[in-house]
């Protein structure tokens, strides 16, 4: 373990004190912080090496703090497309009369699930209802699979998303 000379116990770190998951943070594989630790261990070390650490374990943090805002966002648009998905599937379902489980996302609904083009135009129509978005003009009498209809909605609903694939669920 690290010692730090006399004349600098009172900014003395305590380097069992450091959070686990700052500990443990892995970049390619390396802990960075148990590296820095062995790097000096045995040695004496001068206030320019503490705040060195001290650098190092302020921006580990913030990078922790963004990846849980990122992984947050994510969530969070899995959640909306997944409740985006179930509304569509009981539109399609009752329009259908057909049991909602049987709309996935990579379903066409004409040659999958049987839609006239009647049912398509009742469908986009409660769809732009529902959700308060016009989809007309962009389907151009082509109907997407149920998926990559998802993903309009969602991007109509100025719900950026960064996931282009259509979903299946």
């Amino acid at each position: 373990m690290p010692y730090v000379q006399n004349s600098l116990d009172d900014h003395l770190l305590d380097f069992n004190q450091v959070l686990s998951n700052l500990w443990d943070f892995q970049v390619d594989s390396q802990n960075i912080c148990q590296n820095w630790i062995k790097a000096y261990e045995n040695q004496q070390l001068t206030q320019n090496d503490l705040q060195n650490y001290k650098q190092i374990i302020i921006i580990l943090s913030e990078i922790i703090n963004l990846i849980e805002e990122i992984k947050t966002k994510i969530y969070y648009e899995q959640l909306k497309k997944l409740e985006i998905m179930q509304k569509v599937k009981l539109l399609v379902g009752n329009q259908l009369n057909i049991n909602p489980d049987k709309v996935t996302g990579l379903a066409d609904i004409a040659y999958d699930l049987g839609a006239d083009s009647l049912d398509i135009l009742v469908v986009v129509m409660n769809i732009e209802q529902t959700f308060g978005i016009k989809l007309n003009d962009e389907l151009n009498g082509t109907f997407p699979t149920i998926g990559k209809l998802i993903v309009r909605i969602y991007r109509k609903l100025n719900l950026t998303s960064s996931i282009t694939t259509p979903i299946s669920v």
